[in-house]
This record gives structure tokens, C-alpha cells and sequence, in this order.
């Protein structure tokens, strides 16, 4: 039977093995870090007595059994599991592949943020810039925000839980992942559609003429804090591009939502569809205060429910659970583009283009 430590240490070799040669030390590192901060001051037993494989009747080949305690150990020191997956011990040999080798790249991810040299993290940011729509199809990106209007220095970040992976534009680098990605990007941040000048908190009449844009300009990439209910507002005059993001209620603001108005709708809806003008002229629609340059065109609004811009009428999906929205935008030749990935039920459902 083998000594506790052996097991553990087999299983880190193991792993360390199944990346690239330049990577190996800093997993190694990593991994035996990680398993110190579990065990603490207690014996290393408690993670290596259930990698064992003697209670199993067919304990499989060698190299299966390495594949089994590599997902456990992961799964207990790196990556938290989904709370319905199925036991290492109990996946088929046949789907051993399949259930490590993404926790294999999760785990790269995680490693050299925190420690390593090979600046994973860079080469992700480069692959959602120049192809956004494959990379925000296939991963989650959250955006936290801030309150600064324009360039600032944010962190690219990578998260695992509960089984998803994600990608985060963070305002402060975590002690976890020192060695992150540190982009200069351009931030929108979010105001209170009664906080716009001239618009105030009367439901049904004011003005959304006066927005004080974001100039989408000295750096190449544009975030803003997440979208629940919020809308888009951006119009591109002679390539002078403007952006803001108005927020439809604040709970530390009573009665601040809109309620339904005349279209039957309330909330971020109703709201959309006054930035687009639909309660003019009680209502005055978006534009931009100086130094934007005027219309046309009309500023473009994107909403829950509710859009202007053709071919998207009815926006991102109105939040009805686990649900959120991420608008990216990226300066690709000279040209901004503005990407929406919509998430529905904490799984990606629709990525598209508004700009």
C-alpha cells in the first residue's frame, strides 16, 4: 500500500508531466503550495486516502488510475467540482480524457497567474481581442467596473468554481494571481438614468439629451460593469466614438426604478425605450452633451427587451434568474466594435454584434 505523501507527490508529478515543459516547475510548485493551505497543520492522509484505488473491483490500468487521482486531486486543492459531477472513480475509462484535460488547461490558467512565466493570461486577452466572437462563445467574461470615464489599468483575470471556468476585467489584482494580464482599457462607467443631467426623477418627463459620454479613445479595449437591466447608449460620428452605460434602479435609492408606462413596460425596458425616444417629447431621447459631436445618427441603444439598432429590436433577455449581460468593445484596424454575450441560466446563449 503506498505511503500517503508517495501518492500525493505521484499524482503532482503526474500532472506537472501533463503540461508544457516550460510550465512544469511552476505547476509543481503550485500544486504542492495548494495542498499545503488544504492540510494545514493535519495529515495529508485526508487527501490522499480517497485517491486510492483499492476499494474499486476493477482498478484499471496504470495509467487510468493516474488519470482518476490527477481529477481528484485538482478537484480537491485547485478546481471546486460541479456539485453534480460525477466521482473520478466512477467515469468510465473512456471518459477519464474528457473530464481532465479541461481541468488540465483550468489549471494552467490558474497556475501562472499566480506564479508562473508564461503569461497565459496575455495570450487569452489576445484571443478575445482578435476574435471575439469565437472566444466569448465558448467562454464567460465578466466585467466589475469602475467609476472612472475612460483609459484606466484593469486585471485579466481567471476564475474556477463550482465546475465553470471564467474570465474577469477586475479593478484590483488579486493576491491570487499576481502574475496576471494588466490591459489599458477604456471604462464606461455605470449612472442612475436620474442621475443625467436635465433628465431628473420624474418618471414621464426630463431629457436624456445631456449624457456625459465616454470617449471611446486611447486604448483599444472598452469594458463597463454588467448588465441586468441596463442600457447601452453609443453613437460613432465620423469615428469619434461615445458610449455610456445608464443603470435603471439603485436599491440604496427607494422607488428609484421606473415604473410601466405607456408601452406597458417598466424598468430597464422602459427605460430603453425612452433613451431611443419612444416617450418623446415628455421624454426627450439620448444624445450626447460636448465635447461629443452631435447627431446624426441617432445614439444607438441597446436594453433589456428593447433595442433600436436593426436587426437587434428586442435587445439582450429581460433578467429572470441566474441571468446577466457582458458588453465588450474592441478598436480592430481602426473601427470599434462592440460585442454583447448574453447569459441565460449562468450558460452563454446568445453573442452578438451591435456595432
Amino acid at each position: 500500500m503506498k505511503n500517503a505523501t508517495v501518492r500525493v507527490n505521484e499524482t503532482i508529478d503526474y500532472i506537472a508531466s501533463r503540461v508544457p515543459p516550460a510550465e512544469k516547475n511552476a505547476m509543481d510548485g503550485y500544486l504542492h503550495a495548494r495542498v499545503q493551505a488544504v492540510v494545514g497543520t493535519g495529515p495529508i492522509k485526508g487527501i490522499s486516502d480517497p485517491m486510492s484505488m483499492n476499494d474499486l473491483a476493477n482498478r484499471g490500468t496504470d495509467v487510468e488510475r493516474k488519470k482518476r487521482r490527477a481529477i481528484m486531486l485538482l478537484e480537491t486543492v485547485v478546481l471546486t467540482a460541479s456539485p453534480t459531477a460525477t466521482g473520478a472513480k466512477n467515469l468510465a475509462p473512456g471518459a477519464l480524457d474528457g473530464r481532465l484535460n479541461p481541468l488540465l488547461d483550468a489549471a494552467r490558467l490558474l497556475c501562472d497567474q499566480n506564479c508562473g512565466t508564461a503569461n497565459l493570461l496575455q495570450g487569452k486577452f489576445i484571443e478575445l481581442r482578435n476574435n471575439p466572437l469565437a472566444f466569448l462563445q465558448n467562454n464567460l467574461v465578466l466585467v466589475f467596473g469602475s467609476n472612472t470615464n475612460g483609459p484606466m489599468v484593469q486585471y485579466f483575470v481567471f476564475e474556477y468554481a463550482q465546475g465553470v471556468g471564467k474570465f474577469k476585467f477586475v479593478t484590483a489584482r488579486p493576491g491570487v494571481a499576481t502574475h496576471c494580464y494588466a490591459p489599458q482599457v477604456v471604462n464606461i462607467p455605470a449612472v442612475l438614468w436620474s442621475s443625467v443631467p436635465g433628465r431628473t426623477n420624474v418618471a414621464n418627463a426630463g431629457s436624456f439629451a445631456g449624457i456625459v459620454g465616454t470617449h471611446l479613445t486611447v486604448a483599444s479595449t472598452m469594458v463597463t460593469t454588467q448588465f441586468s437591466g441596463c442600457s447601452l447608449c453609443f453613437r460613432n460620428a465620423g469615428g469619434a466614438v461615445y458610449a455610456a452605460h445608464i443603470w435603471p434602479d439603485d436599491a440604496n435609492v427607494p422607488n428609484s426604478a421606473l415604473p410601466v408606462g405607456p408601452s406597458g413596460h417598466g424598468g430597464g425596458t422602459r427605460l430603453a425605450e425612452q433613451l431611443a425616444g419612444l416617450e418623446a417629447p415628455g421624454v426627450a431621447a439620448a444624445g450626447f452633451a460636448a465635447p461629443a459631436p452631435g447627431g446624426p445618427p441617432a445614439v444607438s441603444v441597446y436594453g433589456p427587451g428593447y433595442s433600436n439598432i436593426a436587426g437587434h429590436a428586442a435587445g439582450y433577455p429581460v433578467r429572470v434568474g441566474n441571468d446577466w449581460t457582458t458588453m465588450l468593445g474592441f478598436d480592430r484596424a481602426g473601427t470599434w466594435e462592440i460585442w454583447s454575450q448574453e447569459v441565460v441560466n449562468a450558460a452563454i446563449a446568445h453573442v452578438v454584434r451591435v456595432l
